[in-house]
């Protein structure tokens, strides 16, 4: 049974007994409750694993391993990088028609408007929210999703989940159950830290 055990102002993840580590061997830790709680509930359901982002696990293991060790400006400028129609597909409007391109870009936005203002976004963005965002780009192959997703209201997620997966190959498609879960540990995540309830 995992559980979540509170010392100190920190919340130590335990199994049963044992307290967890992350894959880099570091204590399994948050100051957060809720980021706790969230913890419990998905190793319980998803286990250990910390490769499937469906698992807020995958979110906060980065943080813990390469948190306090990692350059933020690197980080940042790789991910800049990664904002241009080449390497993100929700950057590269396929479509010629005027109804579809318009369509296209209702969910992902103009192509330079998003790269300018997602590289100044990501200019603002704390390790935490830097890491949680390579996450998502590490998932679907875009920045440009988790910078859009970030800023919509949770009754409107639904709506660009479906729009996402409308966009994403046919082949090995998340269900929408997928992605809206990991959008929703993205946004979760990142929201920790500009709630200042991060850690």
């Amino acid at each position: 049974m995992y559980r979540a055990v509170y010392s100190d102002g920190i919340y130590r993840i335990h199994k049963d007994e044992l307290e967890l580590k992350t894959p880099a061997g570091r204590d399994l830790i948050c100051e957060s409750r809720e980021l706790a709680e969230r913890l419990t509930l998905h190793l319980t359901s998803f286990g250990q694993a910390h490769d499937d982002p469906v698992s807020i696990a995958a979110f906060h293991y980065p943080w813990l391993d390469f948190g306090q060790i990692i350059s933020r400006d690197k980080l940042e400028l790789s991910l800049a990088i990664l904002l241009n129609p080449k390497d993100d597909w929700a950057l590269h409007n396929p479509f010629r028609a005027k109804e579809t391109r318009e369509r296209w870009e209702a969910v992902f936005g103009d192509t330079s408007r998003q790269i300018r203002l997602g590289r100044k976004w990501l200019s603002r963005l704390s390790v935490a929210q830097l890491l949680a965002v390579s996450v998502v780009q590490r998932t679907y192959a875009s920045v440009n999703v988790a910078f859009l997703a970030h800023a919509i209201p949770d009754e409107a997620l639904a709506a660009f989940v479906a729009g996402v997966r409308d966009h994403l190959p046919v082949e090995n498609r998340p269900t929408p159950e997928k992605i809206q879960a990991v959008m929703e540990n993205f946004c979760f995540y990142y929201r920790l830290d500009e709630n200042g309830g991060w850690g």
